[in-house]
């Protein structure tokens, strides 16, 4: 076997043991490995001792493949560079009645406003209650309204 034959094998064998190491224990019996480290070892064809090295490098790959993902991402960059696509894909939405892209849409375009109430209590006394009365009484007069009386005895019309 030559150098590069031999590397090649290797790599392979690391691939092959970076993927045993991705797997769950269900998966694995069910290729017939055993879920232990000399287990999937021998799967592999190496050494006890290699495969834990690896195993040792496959976490460190995989810790920086975490950090990586988390550094890079981010969220309103991805939005905007694919802006174009997101509202095609929302407005093909619509078009296929997805009611909650539907109310994206309205809600973005402002023809659609969330209801919510709000209770407000003017608390007044009795006496600035009658004052604010009086003083509407007056500017109706001055202001050229007339307002009739209610008499207190009801009236009866006759027939």
């Amino acid at each position: 076997m030559t150098d590069t034959q031999t590397k090649l094998r290797r790599v392979n064998q690391k691939e092959f043991a970076f993927k045993l190491m991705g797997m769950t224990p269900p998966a694995l019996g069910a290729q017939g490995i055993a879920p232990t480290q000399r287990g999937k070892a021998e799967a592999v064809g190496v050494s006890e001792r290699t495969f834990i090295r690896w195993e040792r490098e496959y976490e460190d790959v995989k810790s920086a493949e975490r950090e990586f993902k988390e550094e890079v991402f981010d969220p309103k960059a991805y939005l905007e560079a694919n802006n174009r696509e997101i509202t095609e894909g929302l407005l093909k939405s619509c078009k296929n009645g997805n009611v909650l892209a539907i109310k994206l849409v309205k809600q973005l375009l402002g023809e659609l406003v969330e209801k919510s109430e709000t209770k407000v209590e003017l608390k007044i006394s009795a006496d600035e209650r009658t004052r604010r009365n009086l003083e509407a009484d007056r500017q109706l007069r001055e202001g050229g309204y007339r307002m009739e009386e209610v008499p207190e005895e009801p009236s009866v019309l006759s027939e």
